[in-house]
């Protein structure tokens, strides 16, 4: 088992935010013109009730969360991308990293509900999972998610995650880069 830790550490993320490109996705740096989409997400509660206790009831806590995303990429203790499927030019989820120490870090996602089961998130997770290795140098990534919720569970098996354990209602994965 690895030892989990909510300690974040900085390790060496550029200054120029990093835009990834894959065949239908952009992952790109949040701004405030993406405000609704990610309201409009973390007020889902299909969505929320995966990583929230309660749903967002304001714009501006979306617009608060973006800046937090944005001040994380400031300090390098992490990087959060809005997710634009290309096709549709629109922000439909996010997918972040937090830096836990020099070899690991967690990850992080939500996509919005109309976009589930078309592989967009499987193709956003499989870059950052590459931008990871070869960029960032980590050694691992790890995810937790509610073990009900069988979506993530299977995203996460399916990008090469492996189940490390189970704690009360939460699956805790991990990723040997």
């Amino acid at each position: 088992m690895i030892a989990w830790s909510k300690h974040v550490r900085t390790i060496t993320i550029t200054d120029i935010f990093p835009e990834i490109e894959s065949t239908r996705v952009l992952l790109r740096k949040l701004s405030l013109a993406d405000k609704m989409a990610i309201f409009e997400n973390y007020s889902d509660v299909d969505i929320y009730k995966n990583f929230m206790d309660k749903p967002f009831e304001k714009i501006e806590q979306a617009e608060n969360l973006i800046k937090s995303f944005n001040s994380e990429f400031e300090k390098k203790e992490g990087i959060t991308w809005a997710i634009d499927v290309k096709k549709d030019r629109i922000c439909v989820g996010t997918i972040s990293i937090v830096i836990i120490d020099e070899e690991s870090a967690e990850i992080g996602y939500d996509l919005k509900k109309e976009y589930w089961g078309q592989g967009i998130m499987s193709e956003a997770l499989k870059k950052v999972i590459e931008f990871s290795r070869k960029e960032l140098l980590l050694k691992r990534l790890k995810a937790d998610t509610y073990t009900s919720n069988n979506r993530s569970c299977s995203l996460l098996k399916n990008n090469g995650f492996v189940l490390d354990y189970i704690e009360g209602d939460s699956s805790y994965y991990c990723i040997e880069l």
